[in-house]
């Protein structure tokens, strides 16, 4: 499941009006900074949500029976929704979830959401950080910069700036 480019593109556009951030900014810099995660974290968070939904349902539910049926026909290791659930699950270190195919012990949705919510948080910092250690540090510089002159003094030095090894200049 490829997320439209045309949507990421949008959000890193509002991002960089939001923050008032000049054009050549490092495109998750600016998203960052406000703390909001990459849309494919969101498409995937959402994913993980909804596979957490299936796995509490009753065994009568029409989704949870379509569902075992995917599973006992071995699709998840086609290119199917299931697979992709698969997929995001060991990238998320869910993986003695989806070998399980249960919830934990006790776990509700509202605390599979919450918990959900935390590893997210998590996978967009990796994802920032990766995109930063992947892509131009001048960009970055110049952004960090740009935090200590125009009307951005309130903000603080972005965690991921530091780690890029960009030190607080102001």
């Amino acid at each position: 499941h490829k997320f439209p480019k045309e949507l990421e593109a949008f959000q890193d556009w509002v991002a960089r009006k939001v923050v008032k951030a000049p054009h050549s900014t490092l495109r998750d810099t600016a998203v960052g900074d406000l703390g909001w995660p990459a849309m494919k974290v969101r498409q995937e968070h959402a994913m993980l949500r909804y596979w957490g939904k299936i796995l509490a349902m009753p065994q009568e539910r029409l989704p949870k029976k379509m569902y075992n049926e995917m599973m006992e026909q071995r699709r998840p290791l086609q290119s199917s929704w299931c697979s992709s659930v698969r997929r995001i699950a060991f990238k998320w270190d869910l993986g003695s979830v989806w070998e399980s195919q249960q919830l934990p012990p006790g776990w509700n949705g509202d605390r599979w959401r919450d918990f959900l919510i935390g590893v997210a948080k998590k996978r967009a910092t990796e994802v920032w950080h990766n995109s930063i250690a992947e892509n131009d540090r001048r960009i970055a510089r110049n952004y960090a910069s740009w935090l200590h002159t125009a009307d951005a003094s309130h903000m603080e030095m972005a965690e991921y700036l530091r780690f890029a090894g960009i030190e607080d200049e102001g």
